[in-house]
């Protein structure tokens, strides 16, 4: 190679290398170049709030560009120099410098501060109902902007109550609830504002269909309550029909569930029905529910109460306790003395009977049995009682006629024997003489010699055990 060549050579050469020492120069440290001292964030927040952000401000001795970078992402990030709070916890932050004109780069110490739930800006019922009907319910929906478990809860549990989330409307009036979220995972809890409406009442539910029981003489009648009372407090109605008449109303106002109906019997249908009253109104009528009542054999009798009326006896009980829920009719026996017990009754529908013919000195006893359609029931206890007697009464009239030699005298039996067998005593007198008995017995008639023209009088009275009845006295007749 000539000169010339080899001088433009050596001449490029050397421009080449000056160019790249140049451009080192221009990108590294030079050597011998200072290590800051520090690098950090000098406007580090106490706390923050999820959600919320700041832009932090490196402090550093270096020369190089400085930047910041987050350990904890879940919590903090950083875009463009900012820090967003993305999540709930502990933020760890990271300054950092590069290599400057005289300085090397560095990477600071972690700082760190925490980021807590941010407040909900509000939570309610967004579905909130303008007015409900007692025994109705809705379910509500929660509207909030954090993420945490919602709820709603009853101020007023007389009126409305919260169950798994469905509010049921148990009472009239005013129905309060409050909506709260909990705290959730970025976001702090918060309770709501009071949240009202108006609950009514309503006409109740009918009752349930009755339950009947044969009493036999009286049914027992039973139901159970409206599943809805409409809020207010409920009495029942009941209506009752007998066989294929209509239906009747028997009792009302009833606060309790159940109805004695007395007085049925054997034989007879009975159908029942209940309605529900509230204030507000009447409810449909319960599915009715009918029973034929049966009969069983009577209670006994009361124990006869005797009467002596002189000449009969009036016989009376008291009706059975219970019927056997039918009609009764009375059978009566009778004892006389010693004697064995006789039917001198049956078929009889009153709770007496008149016994004839009784006489004094005589024990009479009695006892009374009812029977209905499905037998005779028990015999009454015994009643006894022993007849005495009264005085008789006058026979009512005293004939006389005479014959030749004789008087033919008649009279009328006494109404009233007294109780007793009566006989007859008769008297004359002859002229203003002394009265003379002339006969004593059970007859009522008699003939009796006349030994005079003479006037004669003639007296006769009736005669018991209890004594003598007045005399009654003839006229004056004449013999012949």
């Amino acid at each position: 190679m000539d000169r010339p060549v080899r001088a433009q050579f050596f001449k490029s050469t050397l421009v080449g290398a000056l160019v790249v020492a140049g451009s080192l120069l221009a990108t590294s440290p030079m050597a011998g170049a200072l290590t800051p001292s520090s690098v950090s964030i000098s406007n580090l927040p106490s706390s923050g709030i999820f959600n919320g952000s700041f832009t932090p401000t490196v402090s550093t001795d270096a020369d190089g560009a400085t930047s910041v970078t987050s350990s904890t992402t879940s919590i903090c990030t950083v875009t463009n120099g900012v820090v967003s709070y993305v999540g709930v916890g502990t933020c760890t932050l990271v300054a950092h410098v590069a290599s400057g004109t005289n300085y090397s780069n560095l990477n600071g110490e972690s700082q760190s501060f925490a980021v807590s739930r941010l407040a909900p800006s509000s939570v309610s019922i967004s579905n909130l109902p303008s007015s409900g009907i007692f025994n109705g319910s809705f379910t509500p929906t929660v509207s909030t902007d954090a993420d945490g478990a919602t709820s709603v809860t009853s101020s007023t549990t007389s009126i409305c109550t919260v169950t798994n989330g469905v509010v049921s409307y148990v009472g009239v009036g005013t129905c309060t609830l409050v909506a709260h979220v909990a705290s959730g995972t970025n976001y702090s809890n918060l309770n709501g504002e009071s949240q009202s409406f108006a609950v009514a009442g309503s006409k109740p539910s009918a009752p349930g269909a009755p339950s009947l029981v044969d009493n036999h003489g009286s049914f027992s009648v039973t139901w159970t309550a409206p599943s809805n009372t409409g809020g207010y407090a409920v009495t029942y109605m009941v209506e009752e029909k007998t066989n294929y008449g209509t239906f009747t109303q028997v009792a009302s106002g009833l606060s309790v569930l159940r109805f004695t109906f007395a007085g049925t019997s054997a034989l007879n249908t009975y159908s029942f029905a209940i309605v529900a009253v509230n204030s507000i109104g009447r409810s449909l009528w319960s599915t009715p529910a009918w029973l034929e009542a049966a009969a069983v054999v009577a209670a006994a009798p009361g124990t006869p109460s005797i009467t002596d009326r002189h000449g009969s006896f009036v016989v009376s009980w008291t009706a059975p306790s219970n019927n056997g829920g039918d009609n009764l009719k009375y059978v009566v026996k009778e004892k006389i003395n010693d004697g064995s017990y006789v039917q001198i009754a049956s078929g009889l529908t009153l709770t007496q009977f008149t016994v004839r013919g009784t006489l004094a000195r005589n024990t009479y006893s009695f006892m009374v049995a009812a029977i209905n359609t499905a037998g005779r029931g028990l015999w009454s206890p015994v009643a006894s009682l022993r007849a005495v007697a009264t005085l008789p009464s006058a026979p009512l009239t005293l004939n006389v006629r005479s014959g030749k030699g004789f008087f033919y005298v008649n009279w009328t039996p006494s109404l009233a024997s007294g109780g007793d067998n009566v006989s007859y005593t008769v008297k004359e007198k002859l002229n203003n003489g002394a009265w003379t008995q002339v006969y004593s017995g059970r007859s009522t008639s008699i003939y009796t010699a006349a030994t005079s023209k003479s006037s004669y009088i003639f007296e006769v009275s009736a005669v018991n055990s209890a004594g003598q009845s007045i005399w009654l006295v003839s006229g004056p007749v004449r013999g012949l």
